[in-house]
């Protein structure tokens, strides 16, 4: 909690927002689909965060995904069975596909 307040300037609302986040992802139950963006300065929490989710949750239920992955035929396979796929920093605005 120390480390979430933190990262969030003591802010509830967004403390409270990510705890609802990683319990939508603690089961595998699809009507709840979500995203969440994190958008920040370098060195901010988001990779710590992302490392936390993931021993939460176990390996098994996560992946390293990149979006470029999407234009392949089969991109969509890595995410079968996972609860989250983690996205690094997003580039699209120079890709063809």
């Amino acid at each position: 909690m120390r480390f979430l307040s933190e990262v969030f300037d003591d802010d509830a609302d967004k403390i409270g927002m990510l705890q609802e986040w990683f319990g939508y992802t603690l089961i595998p139950d699809i009507s709840q689909h979500k995203s969440l963006a994190k958008i920040g300065v370098t060195r901010g929490g988001k990779g710590t965060i992302d490392r936390v989710h993931q021993a939460v949750l176990g390996v098994d239920h996560t992946v390293a995904y990149n979006l470029h992955m999407l234009a392949d035929r089969f991109g969509l396979h890595p995410l079968l069975n996972k609860h989250v796929a983690f996205v690094g920093e997003v580039q699209l605005a120079n890709s063809r596909d």
